[in-house]
């Protein structure tokens, strides 16, 4: 079964750096979802999950420039996604919190 995320935030009120602000919002939760898979795969990716990794990164790429708002990915893909989430090191902010809730709420397709 697929799983839709959405690729749009409300970027009110979050106080991002001059180059950020001309991002859209797809292109910035790209950004945090490569960071929180990057944080997790410090240490290194077993061979599943590298696949999984480029799954998401690829499917990331392709909606960014397209200027889709949403991205349907595999169940592995969410449960790998989530368990990034889960295991990463990540310093908070507001933006990481409002791609975090993305995460969260993933929807059955």
């Amino acid at each position: 079964m697929s799983k839709i995320l959405d690729l749009v935030i409300d970027l009110e009120g979050l106080e991002l750096p001059p180059p950020d602000k001309e991002k859209t919002s797809q292109e910035l939760v790209a950004i945090v979802l490569h960071n929180i898979m990057y944080s997790y795969s410090k240490t290194g990716l077993k061979k599943d999950e590298r696949k999984q990794y480029y799954k998401i990164v690829d499917a990331l790429d392709k909606a960014t420039k397209a200027k889709e708002t949403s991205i349907e990915l595999e169940d592995t893909s969410v449960g790998f996604l989530r368990k990034c989430q889960r295991d990463a090191a990540m310093a908070p902010n507001r933006l990481l919190q409002r791609v975090e809730d993305l995460i969260d709420n993933i929807k059955d397709r």
